[in-house]
């Protein structure tokens, strides 16, 4: 849990950052101007920008059932399964670039409501031994996106606070590996199960801070989690002493952060 406290703290870090940056704006920017200077600058208008920053990944699964005659020479036994035992949760964080498009829409002096999509570009891969066994799971992450709505508040005309949230999806693989090493009852030349490749359907939700720093240029701070439940994954692994076919469930969240800059077509 680590790495997701490690990314909580960045997202924090980020938005007291453009809090703070926000604090040392001249002061017409800060109070809260008559409703003739909200007529002036308009939130509605086309948001078109990147960001950079790390996502977190936390996939938790357990093997709840393995059939097959080489099941006991890698470990699998009945006894060992009705343990209940969970392999190592694979958490990786890594660095994650994205996109983005949205539209933004002024309702109300104080108000802003809009619609985004994103995508992010992350590579991700981390192998975890299941102790007790001979067998080396792995779970690989790469690009995510996401369509999301958005509600924000202006603390002043050129500083908006917002939530949102929506659906997310998410490249998945994962392996279940038994490697031929020496003494191992796999056999070399078949190392590998059939990996599991998807695209995880979620949901995410989150919030930020937008600042308009100079004409149509805005900053950005987010933070957003993501949860793609579980699902039951099933692979068939090559032993020495036959075919294993393993299954158990497999759940997925990540938690994302990013600062990064976009600019706004405002033709109001």
């Amino acid at each position: 849990m680590r790495t997701v406290a490690g990314v909580g703290l960045v997202a924090a870090a980020l938005l007291v950052t453009t809090a703070a940056s926000a604090a040392d704006l001249p002061r017409a920017y800060q109070k809260a101007p008559p409703a003739a200077e909200y007529q002036v600058w308009s939130w509605t208008g086309i948001n078109i920008g990147a960001t950079v920053g790390m996502r977190s990944n936390i996939d938790e699964g357990s093997i709840t059932s393995a059939t097959g005659a080489g099941a006991a020479g890698i470990g699998l036994t009945p006894a060992f399964l009705a343990t209940g035992w969970r392999p190592p949760s694979h958490n990786d964080t890594t660095f994650r670039g994205s996109l983005f498009i949205g539209y933004d829409y002024q309702i109300a002096p104080s108000w802003v409501i809009g619609i985004e999509a994103d995508i992010g570009f992350a590579d991700q891969s981390l192998s975890q031994f299941v102790a007790a066994t001979t067998v080396t799971s792995t779970v690989e992450e790469g690009w995510d996106s996401s369509i999301r709505g958005r509600v924000g508040y202006l603390l002043t005309p050129y500083m908006l606070l917002y939530a949102t949230g929506g659906v997310s999806w998410l490249d998945w693989k994962g392996t279940v590996t038994c490697p031929g090493v020496p003494f191992s009852p796999c056999v070399a030349t078949g190392l590998s199960a059939a990996s599991n490749s998807d695209t995880l359907t979620g949901y995410t939700i989150g919030g930020g801070i937008d600042v308009r720093f100079w004409q149509n240029w805005y900053a950005r701070a987010e933070y957003r989690y993501a949860d793609y439940g579980s699902t039951t994954r099933t692979s068939t692994i090559v032993t020495g002493a036959g075919p294993v076919t393993v299954s158990g469930p497999v759940s997925t969240e990540t938690h994302t952060a990013m600062f990064g800059a976009y600019y706004k077509f405002n033709w109001n």
